[in-house]
């Protein structure tokens, strides 16, 4: 029986954004194959994991985590503590494990330190991370220069590369020649596909918009929908912001009296069922987009820009209303409103379209395809 470990940035439990999710959804697949020993670059106290998965605190000395440690000469690869290093080999020689999974570029800076024992070594990537670096506003050449530098060495230094779309597949490729295993997000809670659909949620004058609201694009995107879109929509008309330190959204948007703000919510499944539209004014970001993926789930009604989708194959029209100004959005929400069993056959499209592609059953058979390839590059014993 294959045993396998994962190196992440943080503890991945609770799995409350989509970085963590992944890699908890990853490491709970794993187990299915074998046991499974994480261990996280973080100063948190790991909560109960499920049986057969192991997590193991290693805490860097930054304070509180890796990314504390990065720099603008090492923006992806942070520069870990020797005793912190020993640690981690005191572990894979310890745990001898087949497969070593590396959760995000940031923990492949110090693998050339690692002494892997004949592992087999997966970068498992969530962005494009030296892109992502520019989308929030960093500026300074040589350090976006570096971070490309860094992310291309660590693709190189692993043997697999996994990941979350086609489109950062395709970037990869140019960047380094070497192909990618796409594994696409699964919804973080299947019970989003039992929500009924019915004509009448598209009745309603009102919309809401997911997110962790401390990541900037969200915390733009809510801007717009407070100062730029509800001005354009009909005085009933509400908006609730639903998701992770929502309370730390701006005081203007606080105080808008037309908007609801629901912050650090157990489950968002019951918000998602007491509304048919959800408005996606983003931006920037990376990844893909576990809240356009769930609202789909959900049946919610996507209006969204092309930011907000790229990276899902989603076609306008059939899967959601593509809108990029604020009256393209007002305009798209009046009009699913007005036309209520349209919007019901929409949504029917688009939650078959998130059941064929992105359910948990197919996250899982797309990552029995990883670990069968890499578990074969093994030498003979």
């Amino acid at each position: 029986m294959p045993k396998f470990m994962m190196i992440t940035p943080s503890s991945i439990w609770p799995s409350n954004s989509g970085g963590r999710l992944r890699s908890s959804l990853i490491a709970q697949a794993l187990r299915k194959h074998g046991p499974v020993r994480i261990l996280s670059l973080s100063q948190e106290t790991p909560l109960e994991t499920p049986k057969g998965i192991e997590e193991v605190v290693i805490r860097p000395d930054c304070g509180s985590y890796i990314w504390r440690l990065l720099s603008q000469q090492t923006p992806l690869a942070p520069v870990v503590a020797p005793m912190s290093i020993a640690r981690i080999n005191r572990h894979i020689e310890e745990f001898t494990p087949d497969v070593i999974f590396f959760e995000e570029t940031i923990t492949t800076g110090f693998i050339d330190q690692l002494r892997m024992g004949g592992a087999k070594t997966v970068l498992n990537s969530q962005n494009v991370d030296f892109q992502l670096l520019r989308e929030r506003g960093v500026s300074d050449s040589k350090t976006l220069e570096a971070a490309k530098a860094q992310e291309i060495a660590a693709i190189n230094n692993t043997d697999m590369l996994i990941s979350c779309s086609d489109r950062d597949a395709k970037i990869f490729e140019n960047l380094t020649g070497k192909s990618a295993n796409v594994l696409e997000n699964p919804i973080p809670d299947q019970r989003a596909f039992d929500i009924p659909i019915t004509p009448e949620r598209y009745r309603k004058s009102g919309f809401l918009f997911v997110g962790m609201m401390s990541y900037s694009p969200n915390a733009r995107a809510a801007e717009v929908i407070g100062n730029s879109i509800l001005p354009k929509l009909a005085p009933d008309v509400r908006a609730s912001l639903v998701g992770r330190h929502a309370n730390t959204l701006p005081k203007n948007l606080q105080e808008n009296a037309r908007i609801d703000i629901h912050s650090d919510v157990p489950s968002i499944l019951d918000y998602l069922a007491d509304f048919g539209q959800t408005l996606m004014p983003i931006a920037s970001g990376g990844g893909t987009r576990l809240k356009v993926l769930e609202a789909m789930a959900a049946g919610v009604c996507l209006v969204a820009s092309a930011k907000a989708v790229e990276g899902i194959d989603l076609i306008p029209n059939t899967h959601f209303a593509l809108a990029e100004t604020p009256a393209e959005f007002a305009r798209a929400f009046q009009a699913n409103i007005e036309n209520p069993h349209e919007s019901a056959q929409r949504a029917i499209t688009a939650r078959q379209f998130v059941f064929d592609t992105y359910s948990e059953q197919i996250f899982e058979q797309r990552l029995k395809v990883c670990i069968d390839a890499i578990l074969d590059q093994r030498a003979p014993a």
